[in-house]
């Protein structure tokens, strides 16, 4: 028998202080959060239901490496850059972020996002900015030099993350080619999810 499925909003944040300030005098800061996870109910196999031991819940890694729910703003879990310290159109500020699946729990496929916490209009950077987002320590890139909109498209999912696993997620990014005078003074904030979907 088929059961419906069952949303769950945790609204996890992570803070990932940028505090970028470059030549241009463009600043930007960054939020990631797990936005939610959709439970599927069981299907009558072992570990397949619903409730404790049998959860789906995601959380973030915060700089000391201990997982935080991190439920709303004011709890928002601050990360450093990895690299960079100033946005250009040719230098890359480099972003890491973990999201991992709670153990005990169920496996599930995390969809990776990305979006605008503080959409100010015309006035915002975050237009301006380009993407490229590897996965898992890939050499190669699951996007290229995509905007927010255009990785969003692109539906980048971490399949089947076991109970205790998790998605380490990497993003470089850069002011669009050509576009570093009409970011002149602008801000921004940067926004990633993994909204995840139990098997």
């Amino acid at each position: 028998m088929n059961k419906p499925s069952t949303t769950r909003n945790g609204q996890r944040r992570v803070l990932l202080s940028l505090g970028i300030l470059c030549a241009l005098g463009v600043t930007a800061t960054s939020a990631a959060f797990t936005d939610h996870a959709t439970l599927n109910f069981g299907t009558g196999a072992p570990g397949s239901g619903v409730g404790n031991p049998n959860r789906f819940d995601i959380a973030v890694k915060d700089a000391s490496g201990t997982l935080q729910d991190a439920a709303t703003p004011t709890a928002a879990v601050v990360l450093p850059l990895t690299t960079g310290n100033a946005l250009s159109e040719s230098s890359p500020v480099r972003l890491d972020v973990r999201f991992e699946n709670r153990n005990p729990g169920v496996p599930g496929d995390l969809l990776l996002q990305l979006f605008d916490p503080d959409d100010t209009g015309e006035g915002d950077l975050f237009r301006n900015l380009r993407f490229t987002m590897y996965i898992n320590g890939s050499s190669t890139p699951a996007v290229t030099g995509a905007t927010a909109d255009q990785l969003n498209a692109a539906a980048v999912t971490a399949p089947s993350v076991a109970p205790g696993d998790g998605v380490d997620v990497r993003y470089d990014i850069v002011i669009a080619p050509g576009s570093g005078v009409a970011s002149l003074g602008k801000t921004t904030q940067i926004g990633a999810s993994a909204k995840g979907t139990s098997r």
